[in-house]
């Protein structure tokens, strides 16, 4: 989708696509320890990767252009292990990111090119990022999140993870206003933002719910500054 950083402006909406690398939160050492030695070669960077986001990426993007710099006016956003960083985001900068959005939301962690769908299916990942969502997710309604997978391919194996994060946020005391939770029957991966139906349908949703949709349902201008879109 991106090699470096880019600027996109549609009306009042910048979105900003940039590349990412993370690593699960949490995990048991030795998976931790294996995921960040196969998948990262020694080298986390999901944390500084969130610095540079918080601070030096949107501090530039807000001095450049006029932006709504509160969270209330900020998403993070991004597609499979994207979706991932940009839940994490915003557990990690609530003060910052008023939303999360994640496509396809790589719920286990394993990376596709380690196997075929079944073969990623597992539970240590998942039980640890569900764990760690339990500690740092923000209070209820005080944020919002979206969240969609399909139900082919690799998205296969996110619906029973999927169904635990939801119930963790009913849980959690959040309602449909802030936390929405979709299935896309017959789609595939939403790998890299490429399915843009659905990125288009979380924007919107995000839109809608702050008020930043005109009144007339059919009325799709973004009155939103300052999203993140991550992938």
């Amino acid at each position: 989708f991106v090699v470096g950083t880019s600027v996109d402006i549609v009306g009042p909406l910048v979105s900003v696509p940039v590349p990412m690398k993370t690593s699960p939160p949490l995990a048991p050492p030795d998976v931790r320890a294996d995921y960040i030695h196969r998948a990262q070669l020694d080298k986390p960077l999901a944390d500084a990767y969130l610095r540079f986001l918080v601070e030096e990426l949107k501090p530039t993007i807000d001095q450049r252009y006029a932006t709504r710099r509160d969270p209330a006016g900020t998403l993070v956003m991004g597609s499979s292990m994207g979706g991932l960083i940009s839940i994490y985001a915003l557990c990690e900068y609530p003060q910052v990111f008023g939303g999360a959005a994640g496509l396809s939301t790589h719920w286990v962690g394993r990376p596709s090119k380690w196997g075929k769908p079944d073969q990623l299916q597992n539970a240590s990942l998942p039980l640890a990022i569900i764990h760690y969502l339990q500690q740092h997710l923000p209070g209820a309604n005080t944020h919002r999140l979206y969240m969609d997978h399909g139900t082919k391919g690799l998205d296969a194996v996110y619906g029973i993870h999927q169904i635990i994060v939801d119930t963790l946020g009913r849980e959690m005391g959040y309602d449909a206003a802030h936390w929405q939770s979709r299935v896309f029957e017959g789609a595939g991966h939403a790998a890299n933002l490429e399915a843009p139906e659905r990125f288009n349908e979380a924007v919107a949703a995000f839109a809608r719910q702050i008020g930043y949709l005109g009144a007339d349902p059919e009325d799709t201008s973004y009155r939103l500054n300052g999203i993140l879109a991550i992938c």
